[in-house]
């Protein structure tokens, strides 16, 4: 689950950090533009992003979820191929740099 969100800017790294810091937080990232805050999670259901919500509004009033993006199940993954149960199925190697 991804949020994009719109932090007071006293509020912003303190915010970050402690999304930075949940074990299940993926990407914590200030950006430019309108909303100043980008977190990846990984959830098994949506009452965990509402919990991260309620903190958020707690820790830095103010702060509004400008968008919530979900992916239901991933195909691939750092190069493996997955199956229904999200098990690495084969594996397709990752250019990590190119030669020439």
């Amino acid at each position: 689950m991804s949020l994009i969100l719109n932090v007071p800017a006293h509020h912003v790294d303190a915010v970050g950090r402690y999304f930075a810091a949940l074990p299940n937080c993926r990407l914590s990232a200030q950006v430019l533009g309108a909303q100043n805050l980008l977190v990846t999670l990984w959830v098994r259901d949506y009452l965990e992003v509402q919990s991260h919500e309620r903190e958020l509004a707690e820790r830095a009033p103010g702060s509004a979820v400008i968008s919530r993006q979900a992916v239901v199940r991933n195909y691939k993954r750092l190069g493996h191929v997955l199956d229904e149960s999200g098990r690495s199925r084969s594996v397709v190697p990752l250019p990590l740099w190119r030669e020439g």
